[in-house]
């Protein structure tokens, strides 16, 4: 097989020569222009930019992500100020009740004496909260004494709860403790419910079980 340089000079300068313009007839229509290269630049200047933009983009992210990190962080705080905050609080309101239910107990047993009297002819000993022995257990109640008809002189063991806002629950769970201490007492009853607020729906289950409703103004309703 003949090589390049088994060829005389001549040969070799006409050879080479025929190969450029072959390589030139069969790049040239994908040969780039001047204004090829123009465009090029155009878009290398725009993906520049872009890049550019895109960099700022980024760092006013990390910069905002920061910021809500730093406020997530900050009503957070905020959040376990607030718990502790409402803890108190509730203790407050707890230890505020306590006080409160106790002045009203207080207040019941100045009241309703009087009350009882008035409205039933009942005179009345000395209330007071006590508690109650029912089949080997305790009952707490918070109104508690003993009373006697003036005209008869008819005994009656007097049984009450003082509820500041007395709602139908309330009635319905004062009928459940008469139910389980009615048996272990003889005389009759005389039971009530004393507080600032009685519902209307409150109001009429209690009087349809007889049971005796007072406010705190001194009046049965």
């Amino acid at each position: 097989m003949e090589t390049l340089t088994d060829f005389s000079p001549e040969a070799k300068r006409a050879l080479i020569g025929l190969i450029d313009n072959r390589i030139e007839e069969k790049l040239k229509d994908r040969l780039p222009t001047r204004e090829d290269f123009s465009e090029l630049r155009s878009i290398v200047q725009e993906l520049a930019q872009s890049q550019k933009e895109f960099a700022q983009a980024q760092q006013e992210l990390a910069q905002a992500q920061g910021r809500t990190e730093k406020r997530v962080e900050e009503l957070a705080q905020a959040q376990g100020r607030t718990e502790k905050e409402l803890r108190n609080l509730a203790r407050q309101v707890g230890g505020l009740s306590d006080r409160f239910g106790g002045s009203l107990e207080d207040l019941s047993y100045d009241v309703l004496p009087a009350c009882i009297e008035k409205y039933h002819g009942i005179e009345v000993d000395d209330l007071g909260r006590d508690f109650i022995r029912v089949d080997g257990k305790e009952i707490e109640v918070n109104v508690f004494g003993k009373g006697k008809d003036i005209k008869t002189g008819k005994g009656f063991t007097i049984i009450g709860e003082v509820k500041s806002n007395i709602t139908l629950k309330e009635v319905d769970r004062f009928l459940s403790l008469l139910k389980k201490i009615r048996s272990s007492i003889k005389e009759e009853l005389f039971t009530l419910l004393f507080g600032f607020r009685i519902h209307l729906d409150a109001r009429r289950k209690a009087k349809k079980e007889g049971v005796h409703l007072f406010v705190s103004y001194g009046k049965e309703l």
